[in-house]
């Protein structure tokens, strides 16, 4: 087919109309409105990856404030959970402990000289798996009705001891003077000092050890009863009952109470 003048309308090139059967798109070549669109795209492409690499940059930036500001609050949270209970433990170990001690204590009262080094050993049975809280001493002293320490002279009257049993200070409460009476006894307290040690600085307020004690206070049980009260009245036998009760009965009285049956008075007559 013959050439003509005219210029084929599919030749004409624009923005929007690629020159696929262009003669430069056929030798191997762009036309320069091609060239121009593939610039354009190529600006578009370049501007939106910046856009989205700007954004991705601008989120890890947040995450990380964020981060920055939760991340205090979060491991308090958790550390402070873990020391307070490691604290509830240790405070429940030593709580049993003085209890026990206490209750070795007013069992046996004055009647075994080595009452002291049991409650101390009972003492130190219960804490010396506890690592992280340290017993200092163990006070055995004498109480009152109301709990509190009794004083002489200013002094409070008790024993004091190391984990090892070995006494600190001069004993001013020797076993031989507690007293066991059934309406005067003696109340014996257990006091256990001990230091917890921090394991976090997030609840300890500065401070790397914590100072704690147990406390626990029992009434002496009577050993005995002699001299206490008066003896009580020799009880009846049933024989007692029914000879008692045969004097001055008429025959068919004297029959019932030579049954074998527990008799009940109140005021001196039957019921």
């Amino acid at each position: 087919m013959a050439t003509t003048g005219r210029t084929d309308p599919k030749a004409r090139l624009s923005p929007l109309w690629p020159c696929f059967r262009s003669a430069p798109y056929r030798a191997g070549r762009v036309c320069h409105a091609c060239r121009s669109r593939q610039v354009l795209e190529a600006i578009e492409l370049h501007r939106r990856s910046g856009s989205n690499l700007r954004r991705r940059r601008w989120a890890r930036g947040q995450a990380i404030v964020e981060f920055a500001m939760v991340a205090p609050l979060f491991f308090a949270l958790i550390f402070g959970l873990i020391e307070f209970s490691l604290i509830g433990i240790s405070m429940s170990s030593y709580n049993l402990a003085a209890e026990d001690g206490a209750r070795i204590g007013s069992l046996l009262g004055r009647t075994d000289p080595t009452v002291d080094q049991q409650i101390v050993s009972a003492v130190a049975a219960h804490v010396n798996g506890i690592s992280i809280a340290h017993p200092l001493t163990i006070e055995i002293f004498k109480a009152d009705v109301t709990g509190h320490p009794v004083t002489v002279g200013g002094n409070i009257v008790e024993n004091v001891f190391n984990i090892n049993g070995n006494p600190i200070g001069t004993p001013s409460w020797p076993v031989s003077s507690r007293i066991d009476q059934l309406l005067s006894a003696d109340y014996l307290g257990v006091r256990i000092t001990y230091v917890y040690n921090y394991l976090t600085a997030f609840v300890s307020g500065g401070n790397s050890t914590l100072t704690l004690t147990a406390t626990s206070v029992q009434r002496i049980e009577p050993q005995d009863y002699q001299g206490r009260r008066a003896a009580p009245p020799a009880q009846l036998t049933l024989a007692g009952f029914q000879t008692d009760m045969s004097i001055g009965m008429s025959p068919e009285m004297s029959r019932f109470a030579d049954r074998p049956r527990f008799l009940y008075f109140q005021s001196g007559e039957s019921v």
